[in-house]
């Protein structure tokens, strides 16, 4: 089995549990003195919870906020999750099959996290999970990616190898649209079957009958490789830099980057630059000649092409120290790569740096300071935990950067989160 990752759906995928949303809206306004509309099932489908409370009160003229509203309609489903609804039969030996491939998963939901939670533990599951990611939190329902990309991303993965499990036709569309292969779950709740096996890239009628994704399973593609982009800046650890790059990394050499070919011991896939800052080497590899007048540094060029030839996973050596222009616009790089939904960080002889933005980012110890840096204007809900210095929904501005020099808990991994906005996270080696 060539898969790496695994993404689930809770409610119709996993769950036996859309019973519990099929009333819970028409229940909620009922219990208000509002009759639904013949459509409020339907709507409510494609939606968050967040999205709902708006819808409901935007369309029954609710006198309660938004935050009320889902709330309501939470206490009206809630008690199904801790008591009533179950895994689909053979749902359990499915996940055990897959961890037992090494296939690691994660849940990405429009449930509100502690229902879905208190389920997975009643039932057992939770130890299949390595995190639970919701509309909610992400901040957008299933008719967006940002989902499936946050899931992809905390898993540093490549979409090639990021499988989508769903039930919904919208969810199975969004997903398709974005490069995700699917396996589209049966659920009775999702009419359009025909149009969800015309989407998906396999169908599991159910988990005893898994005969099709097997057999798509053990035809996925190899895992992609990185794309590594070198620079001209100053590289002093050759040994820890060195240690970064694989064997089977594509390695793009910019320019003056060509200096520390020897000393990185890594030969180019490609070279590109305009050669202001070296001489263009003229080797037997594919080179791209850059004219010294353009918009796009040499780097930058270089993520751009890396981005072109379908990289998901990028690492950035030798683009920070020397001119402070340069750094910044290199740091500018890793937002860049984030806003397409890439994983990227730039490493050097003291830090690894990376975007935190719409996932869980974990710590560990052999890190002896982090930093969370405001650099995009805006970054709320701001979560730090296992840390010396903890923060709970906290903001960072511009203005006041005091999320510098924080630790990570002696013998704890600490994890960060944003709920809006991004941040710069500098991570500090103990080395």
């Amino acid at each position: 089995m060539k898969i790496k990752c695994a993404v689930f759906d809770f409610d119709g995928t996993l769950f036996d549990s859309m019973y519990v949303w099929d009333r819970a809206g028409e229940d909620y306004l009922r219990s208000l003195g509002k009759e639904p509309g013949p459509n409020v099932r339907e709507d409510m489908r494609t939606m968050s919870l967040a999205q709902c409370a708006a819808y409901f009160k935007r369309e029954y003229t609710l006198p309660f906020s938004e935050e009320e509203i889902a709330d309501g309609i939470n206490r009206t489903v809630e008690g199904h999750y801790f008591h009533d609804v179950l895994p689909k039969p053979g749902a359990a030996a499915f996940l055990e099959e897959l961890r037992g491939n090494g296939v690691r998963m994660c849940l990405a939901t429009a449930t509100d996290r502690y229902q879905v939670e208190a389920a997975l533990k009643r039932c057992g599951l939770e130890c299949y999970f390595d995190a639970v990611f919701t509309c909610g939190e992400v901040g957008r329902g299933k008719d967006f990616p940002d989902i499936f990309r946050a899931a992809m991303a905390h898993f540093g993965a490549d979409r090639q190898n990021t499988v989508v499990f769903e039930d919904a036709l919208h969810a199975v569309r969004t997903a398709r649209a974005d490069g995700f292969p699917v396996a589209a779950v049966y659920d009775a709740s999702e009419k359009d079957q025909e149009e969800i096996r015309r989407l998906a890239n396999v169908y599991i009628p159910d988990y005893m009958h898994l005969e099709a994704f097997r057999a798509f399973a053990s035809g996925m593609p190899e895992g992609q490789k990185r794309c590594v982009i070198v620079g001209g800046a100053c590289i002093g650890d050759v040994p820890r830099i060195r240690k970064l790059i694989k064997k089977d990394d594509f390695v793009i050499y910019c320019d003056g980057g060509l200096r520390h070919r020897a000393i990185l011991g890594a030969e180019p896939d490609l070279i590109v630059g305009d050669f202001d800052s070296a001489e263009n080497p003229r080797l037997p590899v594919e080179t791209i000649v850059l004219p010294r007048e353009k918009d796009d540094t040499d780097t930058c060029f270089a993520a751009k092409e890396g981005v072109k030839r379908g990289f998901e996973d990028f690492l950035l050596l030798g683009v920070t120290g020397g001119r402070m222009d340069h750094t910044l616009g290199n740091i500018s790089i890793l937002l860049y790569l984030d806003s397409l939904g890439k994983t990227a960080r730039i490493a050097d002889d003291w830090s690894d740096l990376e975007i935190v933005s719409q996932r869980t980012v974990r710590i560990g110890s052999e890190y002896a300071f982090f930093s969370l840096l405001n650099i995009t204007g805006q970054a709320e809900g701001i979560t730090v935990r296992d840390a010396k210095y903890p923060l709970e929904n906290g903001k960072i501005t511009c203005e006041y950067q005091y999320g510098i020099s924080n630790e990570v808990l002696p013998g704890k991994t600490a994890e960060v989160s944003v709920r809006q906005g991004k941040l710069l996270l500098v991570k500090v080696r103990d080395d």
